[in-house]
This record gives structure tokens, sequence and C-alpha cells, in this order.
């Protein structure tokens, strides 16, 4: 757009093209002419817009834009409520915008560098390191300092970390523990092994053969769920990187890997130890603990809103060690919220992560949807301290290990999943060969896929 001078004097110039060029014929004349009055209405008129109300240069709309993962009707209602103190607040209106959990990754990283994306962006710790390495987060390092940072659970900083920088506020942390049945068992098992050995004694079935049907599982979980099962990999020694610059060094495939395996392998009921049939998926495992059919199960805090709406008695713990001494550490992730690098308002935008991070918030969070405030003061408050559930996970979590936030945690799934597949739905002659030799089909794909993604 041009002022009113420039006009002027653009106006000028292009009257002494006509003045230099009368010498021309009449037919040239004209057309610079007509060409001289098509620029002059053209500057006229983005004069005229220049100066009217609402018009001219851009100006930024006083509002920030989430999107979020966050779906459920507690989750927006809670998400809703921030937002609305925090408009009250500072007149900065908060826009949230609910996306399938499943999508949401891949629409922000194409539309973050297209400038289309949301000023700010709820997911978990796994996309901290792709995010950061695309370039599509900005550190909070200026915002959240390390002393700042010290209010906050170590296991939470560390995975908003990605190469000694942090890129998200932790909201929340969780992790999974042993919920048990208080109307089946009175107390949880006191070691891994004896859990295993309830866990069989508890299951109870009626008819064999393809008439065999359960009338009480001792304890169901998901065998191929790596996350689930992490804690026995843990616990046995195995590991995923073993130094994360050179993560296609892993653990999944040693003596502790392969011990972990056997075990899991082992709770498949077409083994003497047995006691998990076929087909078990996560939905499975929480719906029949809701009917109380189920001793117990390995899962996380996610579940208690479920459990609670049918009023199940039961109670939380971490799992027990083993025999020798070694403690099941499971994953910890975290919910963090994150500043796109090409946020349209990114000073309100850090300032509603600020506030959305405070303790009395972080109180609120927990009580509204029963997630583990990642803020000490808050995790230390009356409220949460006397919540015998969350801080069941809590203990869980403060012996578990940072899901990592590199970007080449990604590969590791599949691979891990594929396999564990195959070890707990096929029964073999020679199960340690087998497993081995899985593990080792699972390390060499997730080898290639870093290898891949590094070049």
């Amino acid at each position: 757009m041009y002022g009113t001078s420039q006009t002027v004097q653009i106006w000028l110039y292009l009257a002494s093209r006509v003045t230099r060029h009368a010498s021309r014929t009449k037919t040239e004349v004209t057309t610079l002419l007509h060409k001289l009055n098509c620029y002059i209405t053209l500057l006229l008129l983005s004069s005229i817009l220049f100066i009217l109300p609402g018009c001219g240069p851009e100006q930024k709309e006083n509002k920030i834009v989430i999107w979020t993962g966050m779906n459920t009707e507690k989750e927006l209602k809670m998400m809703a409520e921030l937002g609305q103190e925090f408009e009250k607040n500072t007149g900065v209106k908060v826009d949230i915008i609910p996306i399938p959990f499943g999508d949401l990754q891949n629409k922000f990283q194409i539309a973050a560098p297209a400038k289309q994306g949301p000023d700010l962006i709820t997911g978990p710790q796994d996309w901290v390191g792709i995010f950061a390495a695309a370039n599509l987060i900005s550190p909070m390092e200026d915002h959240v300092n390390k002393e700042e940072q010290k209010n906050f659970m170590p296991v939470s900083i560390e995975g908003a970390t990605y190469e000694n920088k942090l890129f998200a506020i932790p909201l929340s942390f969780e992790s999974v523990a042993l919920i048990y049945n208080t109307e089946i068992m009175s107390k949880p098992p006191s070691t891994m092994e004896e859990l295993l050995k309830e866990a069989k004694k508890l299951t109870i079935t009626k008819g064999e053969g393809d008439r065999k049907t359960y009338e009480q599982y001792g304890m169901l979980v998901t065998p191929n769920d790596m996350f689930i099962v992490f804690p026995f990999f843990s616990g046995c020694g195995a590991y995923v990187f073993e130094n994360i610059s050179d993560p296609t060094h892993l653990g999944l495939n040693n003596e502790g890997a392969r011990k972990a395996a056997r075990i899991i392998y082992n709770m498949r009921d077409y083994t003497e130890e047995g006691f998990i049939p076929e087909g078990v998926t996560g939905d499975r495992v929480l719906g029949s603990f809701m009917e109380g059919k189920t001793a117990m199960i390995i899962n996380g805090p996610w579940a208690i809103n479920e459990l609670d709406k049918v009023g199940r008695k039961y109670e939380i713990c971490p799992l027990p060690p083993f025999e020798d001494g070694q403690i099941p550490k499971p994953f910890v992730g975290i919910l963090g919220i994150m500043l796109n690098r090409f946020a349209k308002n990114p000073e309100p935008a850090t300032k509603f992560m600020l506030f959305m991070n405070n303790k009395e918030n972080q109180v609120k969070i927990y009580k509204a949807l029963n997630r583990i405030p990642a803020r000490i003061d808050a995790l230390e408050s009356p409220e949460v301290q006397s919540d015998k559930k969350i801080m069941g996970f809590y203990l869980s979590a403060k012996n578990g290990i940072p899901l990592p936030s590199l970007p080449v945690m990604s590969s590791v799934w599949d691979p891990m999943v594929q396999s564990l597949t195959l070890i707990t739905t096929e029964k073999r002659d020679n199960p340690d060969k087998f497993i081995e030799d899985q593990l080792n089909t699972a390390v060499k794909r997730i080898q290639n896929n870093i290898k891949r993604l590094l070049r």
C-alpha cells in the first residue's frame, strides 16, 4: 500500500514520462496516457483503502489458537474454563480446536511450516523430539529457566527436553501400575514371582479344549503392547537405547529382554503357567475388570474415570520387585503443551502456557481429569496427596524411565508389537530359540528404520 505523498511522487514521475515522449506519435501518447490513468486509479484506490478503518496492514487478532487431542467432554470443558479465565484476566480470547488424536500430529506437521497451524498444541512427549528436530516448536528455556524447571518433577522435565533444551511445558505425567480388585484380593503380591503365581491361582475356568470358558481371570494384560509390558523388560535388565548419541545400539534383544519375553510367553494359557487367553485387547482387559471378573490388570491413570463409573472397588500400587531385587520400571510419559515456532501470537500464547501450568490450575486439571500434576507444589497439595489412586500411579512413575523423546523412538513400537504378537500367539517346541529369533528380528527392523530416519 502507498501513502498520499508516495502517490503524488509516482504520479509526477509518470507525468514526466509523458512529457519526455511528447515527440512520439499520437497513438503512442494516447496509449501512454491510458496507462497513466490506470496507474493513477489504482494508486488512489490503494490510498483510500489504506486510510479506511480496518484496512491497510493486517492487524493481529487478539486471540490464540490451541489444537488439542484432548477430546472428551470433561477435557474440553476443563480447557474451555481455563481459556475463559485467561481471557477475563488478559483480554485475549482462547480458541480451542479439538482434533482426533490420531490425526493431530500429521496435521500439525503439515500446517505449522505453512503458517496455517495453531499457536499452541498439546501432545505427548513422543512428539517433542519429532517437532523439535523439524524446527516446528520453540524452545521454552527463556520462559522456564533451569531454576524454574526445579518446580517440576524431574521425570517430566526430562520427557519435555530434546538435545538439552526444554521444548514443552509439562502438564501431567503418567505411567502404568498394578490395579487390583479388592473384592478378590485383600492385598497385592509382594514379588513379581508371587504375582504370576497368584494370577494362575485366581484364574477359574470351566470345560476343556474348545469348550473351555473363563469364569474369572487372575490377571489380564495386552501381552503385545510394549508400553504395558515394558516393566517386565526393564525389571529383567533390558532397555531401549543404551546411549542417545547412538540410538542404533539397542537393548531389546539382550539376555534380560529374552528373559522378559519368556515370562510374557508363559502367560499364555497354552503353557503350563499360563492364564491369559488368546485375543486379549486393551478394551477387553478394562472391560473385564469393570465387570468384576479380573483380579489384576496393568493399566494407566486414563482408566480411573471408567472404573469409577461402575463403582468397582480397587487399589493401585507399583508393580512388585522381582525376588532378586530388580524393580520393574515402567515408561513414564508426559502430556505437554508446545509453542508453534510459526505462531501468529507467540507472546500471549506463552503467557497462556505458563498460566495453564501454575499450581492452582494444575490442581484444577487433576480434580477434573485425574491427571498427575507435573508441578511438585501441585503434586504435594493436600487434594492430590490424599488421593490413593493417583498416588499409586505416582509411586509407580517415581521408579519409572522417561519415555525417550528422540524422534527415532517412533521406529521402536511397530517392530516390537509384531514380534511380541508372534511370541504370544504361537506355541513352539523350542520357545527360547523362537523368542531369541523374534527379538533379533525386531531389533534389526528398528535399526534399519532408524538408519533411514537418520539419513
